[in-house]
This record gives C-alpha cells, structure tokens and sequence, in this order.
C-alpha cells in the first residue's frame, strides 16, 4: 500500500481571543510610546501634562497653578467690557484681552462663562502650554490657548490666543 502524501502545514491558526489581546497590546504600545502624548527626553513627565490627571512635576508646579488660575479669572470675565487680570501676565497679553473684550457680540455680556476643562503640556522654554475650554450654557463652548513661562524668578503668561 502506497504511503499518502501529507499536507504541507499551513499557518497556524490562534483562538479568537489571543488575537484580539495581541491586537490590543500592539495599539496601546504604539499609542502609548513616544510621540506627543508620551514622556520625552526633554521632560520624564510630558505625559502628565497632556490631559492626564496626575502629579504634576515639582518643577512645573507653580507653571500649572498659575495657568489654573489665569484660565479661571478670563474665563470668568471673558464676556466683560473690561476684562479682569492677574498680576502675572504679560503686557502683550492684556492688550491682547483688552482688544478681545472689545469684539464680544452684546448678546453674551449679560452671560456667565465658566472655565469647564484645562488641558496642559509643556512649552520649550520651559514652560506650560495651556488650552481652556470656556462655556456659558448658552453658546458653544470655545477654547483659548495660552502660554505660561519662566521668567526671572517665577512664572508669567507670556502668549494668549482668544478666539475671533
């Protein structure tokens, strides 16, 4: 009797749910390393400053507690004529608010705006780059984007885009 010949092996076949955890563990790795969301070389803790919640570094912490406070204050007195500031803020950024606060559309003066999230990462220089989300229940929420910088022996907010 003559021998059969036997199949050639084809691939082999995983279950189901092995390929789904392989798949999974490869996005989270390629999500997770590197790029803009990860720790970089220039800072070990970049990532948790882009939208993270965690311990800021030490380092950043009067950065972080500083843009905190700047997004709460402009967000609270974006719709004013005259608009509130803080000490630490540069004057490039309070003619920039002034200028804003005189293109408010008279339909929002009356309104209240509230600061509904903060979104940090870090600057070059070093510092903080800020995104505030702003609403007032009324309109769209919009977001205001902001620098916050070393200068001398403490930080200052140095950039402010306001919306048009």
């Amino acid at each position: 009797m003559r021998a059969r010949p036997e199949k050639p092996a084809g691939p082999a076949r995983l279950p189901l749910g092995r390929v789904a955890l392989a798949v999974s563990a490869l996005v989270l790795v390629l999500g997770g390393c590197g790029g803009a969301g990860g720790p970089t070389r220039s800072h070990p803790h970049a990532a948790l400053l882009s939208g993270r919640r965690g311990p800021v570094p030490p380092d950043l912490g009067g950065a972080a507690r500083l843009a905190r406070r700047f997004a709460r204050v402009y967000a609270a007195g974006a719709y004013r004529r005259r608009p509130p500031g803080i000490r630490e803020e540069s004057a490039a950024v309070r003619r920039a608010l002034s200028d804003a606060a005189g293109r408010v559309p008279r339909s929002r003066r009356g309104l209240r705006p509230r600061l509904l999230g903060l979104r940090l990462r870090l600057g070059g220089d070093p510092g903080v780059v800020a995104t505030a989300s702003i609403g007032d229940g009324r309109f769209p929420p919009f977001s205001v984007g902001f620098t916050v910088s070393r200068r001398g022996g403490g930080w200052l907010v140095t950039s402010i885009s306001p919306p048009d």
